[in-house]
């Protein structure tokens, strides 16, 4: 796919890439290879890390891991 126009983002370099998620196009700086999403959904979906159980973080009871 071509992408063509300005950066979404920083509005002032060329886009090169379309964001995976949200379609946005952005330039070099403001697109995570690795990923395939523009910086601020990569951001977005570090804070929806989930832990090696599989669970949410803070998804689980105040008490939880404590002695008793």
């Amino acid at each position: 796919m071509s992408v063509t126009g300005v950066c979404q983002l920083c509005e002032s370099a060329q886009a090169r890439f379309a964001c995976d998620r949200c379609g946005r196009v952005v330039c070099a700086d403001h697109y995570d290879r690795g990923s395939g999403l523009c910086t601020d959904c990569a951001k977005q979906r570090g804070g929806e890390e989930k832990t090696t159980s599989g669970r949410e973080r803070g998804d689980r009871p105040d008490d939880w891991g404590e002695p008793r």
